[in-house]
This record gives structure tokens, C-alpha cells and sequence, in this order.
């Protein structure tokens, strides 16, 4: 496939993503009780102050769940942490934000809360589409944070995605 017919397919997909998530009519809803239940779970697993829910829109990020209670509700897709990593299978985890040259300009890194650490998942459609991630985030880097400890919160992505009916 050459250049401009990847870069094209490319640009489809993130339209039919965009549409279905508008199908869904979830941004600025409130959060139901059961999702705000499994964040609390996701807290307590993982003894972490910070968990968001972030649902990427074309040009913005809405958070169903704010990481951070000064953060506001909707932000420039450019500012979220993991705008870029939407299409991503695998969970995301940085140890040490401080020290990753992605991140350590950050605004959320460089200021209050003082990240350090951050794992996230992707919250998925039925179709298969990648519309949302499921975060977590630490003022402490976590160094022993491998893969195989993001799997529980993978399996609250899950259970997000059937809490929504997504």
C-alpha cells in the first residue's frame, strides 16, 4: 500500500470512530453510579489517587471520570497524555514521567498534580472501535509497574464498556 492510500484508510477509520462515539451520545452525560463503583475498585486495587475515564473526540478529550479535580471537564485533544495512543492495543505504562521525553513537559508532570507515573487501557465499542481510555496516575513513580499488573485494569475496561453498553 503506497504512502497517501495508508495515510487516507488512515484518516477513514478516524472518522468512523468519531461518528460512532457521537452515536453514542455519552459525552457530557453524568457518570453512573456503577462506573463510579469501578473507579473506586480501581483505586483501591491499585492504591492510586488518580483515575480517569477520557473519551477522544476529533479535536477535544471529554473526561467522564477528571484524574484531577482541577483539570477541566473538556480539554484540546492536544493536551491529553495519550492523545495520540488511541489506536493502541496494549496498555500504556510510563514509570517515571519525569524522566520520559514524551511526557516530562507535560503540563500535568511540570505542575500540580505532579504525575510521575500513568498506566492506561482503551475502552472499546462492540465494533471494535478504540473511543475512550481508562487511566491511571501517581504523584510517585512506580519502577515495578510491569504489563502483567495492567490486567486488572484492562478487565475494568471491560466491565466499563458493558457498565455503558458500548
Amino acid at each position: 500500500m503506497i504512502d497517501t492510500e495508508k495515510k487516507q484508510l488512515q484518516i477513514d477509520l478516524e472518522k468512523s470512530r468519531v461518528r460512532a462515539l457521537d452515536a453514542l451520545g455519552i459525552i457530557g452525560s453524568p457518570t453512573p453510579p456503577e462506573v463510579e463503583a469501578v473507579v473506586k475498585k480501581i483505586k483501591a486495587h491499585y492504591d492510586i489517587p488518580l483515575v480517569s475515564i477520557a473519551f477522544m473526540h476529533e479535536s477535544f478529550t471529554w473526561f467522564m471520570v477528571k484524574p484531577y479535580r482541577y483539570l477541566a471537564q473538556e480539554i484540546p485533544k492536544s493536551m491529553y497524555l495519550n492523545h495520540t495512543e488511541i489506536l493502541r492495543d496494549l496498555p500504556i505504562i510510563v514509570n517515571s514521567m519525569a524522566y520520559n521525553e514524551n511526557w516530562k513537559k507535560h503540563f500535568l508532570v511540570t505542575g500540580p498534580p505532579y504525575m510521575r507515573f500513568m498506566a492506561s487501557t482503551t475502552i472499546k465499542t462492540k465494533a471494535g472501535y478504540r473511543i475512550a481510555q481508562l487511566g491511571i496516575a501517581d504523584v510517585d513513580s512506580r519502577p515495578d509497574f510491569l504489563l502483567g499488573d495492567a490486567d486488572y485494569l484492562v478487565e475494568c475496561a471491560r466491565e466499563i464498556e458493558k457498565l455503558l453498553a458500548i
